[in-house]
């Protein structure tokens, strides 16, 4: 045992330092390193009880010498000239039409960007973008990519950008020769993510891969005055670049407008996966001075075509209740492929849409889906001038069906609705809840199916139901499986609070809400025990939320399951180290902001979030005062006022993301 404790506790130190190596920040010398490396390695052989973690660095996060930004979108040509083109001119005081601004169009490659360092002509490191600060360690996975060069004819040093990727083709062969039982790709980026994640990089080799290289930096400064220069050094120097007639140099925005345009309609047939085209100011000594954002630069942006959107056939109607009681409909459609996946379900909202596009069974629909977008039907070719009949009861328990007053949505308002029943404990043990690893929707079902769980609280006691899911041939659990769940389990009760009180699925309050109350009251106790005036007062905090707790509270059968969840052990109160982080090196962090136009979310779950997590402030309007404007479809006269004030601009996408990546 003794020395078990000197294996894992060397490991903790190398893995330490290796983490710190990598950043920069190196605490000891390398021969201590090394020592400690050698030490290890002896330690492991002669303990083959303690499995083995290898003693080599891999997998650290490597600091970009040049940080690797995202880029900006633009989704349309107005988009183009009022955050790129206009700008520009606005930067440089150019005023008259005949002092043109020279661009570089070419192709944005739809797959996993990397960074290739050479030095005195020798590929020396490959990082992965990253977060565009910090990226993994490629070096040893790229030097079985045969499109990428490991040696050039030069000594200088210089980084080399560029996307991997898989071509149509190719990916069509290996979706073609998958076997029974092997994993699927939905898309070509997916694969070759997976690929350069093999544990034994030698296979790579064998995954088809390709390169196209965009940009060239030197240490010691630029060599060309333009990108088209630099990308024909490039293509002599032996890197793959995108053909001459996928690319476009002009000062001329018709020719720039007319290209978009044919590539759009060429872009299907091309054999390099792409999702749209970049732009960027071709002469590389304006860079600086056009200048760029925390997130991308303001000299370069990708122009990206709208979403496929396709015909089918809307074969089934629908309506299904969730937790909360609340009906959505939900369409079955004839099979059809939109984006990298086969959409077989889309939702239909609430009735009012279902009546809006006078939906009926065995019309032909049109279908959206752009990236994580769940699909929806946004037009209809109606064969009658009425729409699929109103669901009137629920289709659970057969309950009439309510109105709220104030809503245009449906309610099931029976407390004993088993589906309802069912989706709140769904809800509690998902990720957005104490995430109860392995415990499934259906497992979840089969077990209230099979009357072995009827509330909440017996999910915590399936220890003593052991040989009744023993004897359940739907799950099929043995005992591998069974310790496996009841670890997950015993985990589960040491979810944080914020994740316990979202997970209580009380209406109006998700995880941003639940953090926001937890912030001013520190326990869920307190917050229940507090008065409505007192949570209305918390910015953030709506009315609707405030009301909600009080009307959940009043339910004897909430006020139990408090009871028990605390018997079982789950903690209601925030520790100092389980406090709400707040992210201080942020480009958010401290900031103001003004939000305008449509989101996929409401406009204030965005801003619940990000006060939280960046202390972001929020006005009304647009001021010098003002650092932030975050756009959403359909803005107004807002961005017209922030390029005026040179505010910076978040667009849709990027606020999006910036959400998403929130727990």
């Amino acid at each position: 045992m003794e020395k078990n404790k000197k294996i894992q506790q060397l490991r903790e130190e190398i893995l330490s330092h290796d983490e710190k190596y990598y950043k920069g920040e190196s605490e000891i010398p390398d021969e201590l390193h090394d020592f400690k490396v050698r030490k290890l390695k002896i330690l492991e052989g002669t303990n083959t009880g303690v499995g083995h973690v290898s003693s080599e660095r891999k997998n650290f996060k490597m600091r970009h010498e040049y940080p690797m930004l995202s880029l900006n979108n633009a989704f349309n040509e107005e988009e183009l000239f009022s955050i790129f083109f206009n700008a520009h001119k606005k930067i440089l005081g150019i005023e008259s039409v005949n002092t043109p601004i020279e661009y570089f169009v070419e192709p944005k490659i739809d797959g996993v960007s990397v960074s290739l360092h050479y030095r005195y002509g020798q590929l020396v490191k490959a990082i992965s973008r990253g977060d565009g600060q910090f990226g993994e360690d490629w070096t040893n996975q790229i030097s079985h990519i045969m499109e990428i060069p490991k040696r050039v004819p030069m000594t200088e040093e210089f980084y080399v950008r560029g996307e991997i990727f898989v071509s149509k083709c190719n990916f069509r062969k290996i979706q073609s020769s998958t076997k029974e039982g092997e994993k699927s790709f939905i898309n070509s980026r997916s694969y070759v993510s997976g690929a350069l994640r093999l544990k034994d990089s030698a296979k790579i080799g064998e995954k088809l891969l390709s390169f196209i290289s965009y940009q060239v930096l030197f240490i010691d400064g630029n060599k060309f005055k333009t990108q088209s220069e630099s990308i024909e050094f490039l293509r002599k120097s032996g890197f793959p670049t995108h053909q001459s007639q996928y690319s476009l140099k002009s000062s001329q925005l018709h020719e720039i407008l007319n290209f978009l345009s044919k590539f759009g309609e060429k872009r299907k047939d091309w054999e390099i996966p792409n999702d749209g085209l970049v732009l960027k100011v071709n002469e590389l000594t304006l860079h600086p001075t056009i200048g760029s954002t925390s997130k991308f630069p303001k000299w370069a942006i990708a122009y990206k075509y709208p979403s496929l959107i396709k015909e089918t056939i809307l074969e089934r109607i629908e309506a299904t209740v969730g937790r909360s009681g609340r009906i959505t409909y939900i369409g079955k459609l004839s099979p059809i492929y939109i984006d990298g996946s086969w959409i077989k379900w889309v939702t239909l909202h609430n009735y009012e849409n279902v009546k809006m596009l006078k939906l009926h069974e065995g019309i032909v629909v049109q279908v959206y889906k752009s990236g994580e977008i769940i699909p929806r039907v946004i037009s209809a070719t109606p064969k009658f001038d009425k729409a699929f009949p109103i669901i009137s009861h629920c289709p659970s328990c057969q309950s009439k069906l309510i109105f709220r007053e104030g809503e245009k949505l449906q309610y099931c308002v029976n407390d004993n609705c088993e589906r309802q029943k069912i989706c709140k404990i769904i809800y509690f043990c998902s990720k957005k809840g104490v995430n109860v690893e392995g415990l499934s929707e259906q497992i979840i079902t089969k077990l209230y199916s099979s009357k072995i769980i009827n509330t909440l609280i017996d999910i915590f006691y399936l220890n003593k139901r052991k040989q009744e899911l023993f004897k359940l041939t739907t799950l099929n659990i043995r005992e591998k499986s069974f310790q496996n769940l009841m670890h997950s389990i015993e985990k589960s009760i040491k979810a944080p609070p914020e994740k316990i009180l979202c997970g209580l699925g009380i209406d109006y309050i998700g995880i941003t809400v639940s953090r926001l109350l937890l912030k001013k009251f520190s326990s869920i106790d307190n917050i229940f025990n507090s008065s409505l005036e007192e949570k209305i007062n918390i910015e953030g905090i709506g009315p609707k939320s405030a009301k909600s707790i009080q009307d959940w509270l009043q339910n004897h059968e909430n006020q139990l399951l408090i009871y028990e969840l605390k018997k079982i052990g789950f903690n209601f109160s925030v520790g100092i180290a389980e406090s709400v982080k707040v992210d201080v090196n942020h480009f958010l962090f401290g900031k103001t902001a003004v939000i305008t136009g449509t989101f996929s979310i409401s406009r204030e779950k965005i801003k619940q979030a990000l006060a939280i997590k960046y202390e972001l402030q929020f006005r009304d309007s647009i001021s010098k005062n003002v650092d932030f404007l975050l756009v959403g479809a359909n803005a107004g006269s807002k961005v017209q006022q922030a390029h005026q004030h040179n505010i910076e601009i978040l667009n849709l996408q990027e606020v999006e993301s910036i959400i998403s990546s929130l727990d």
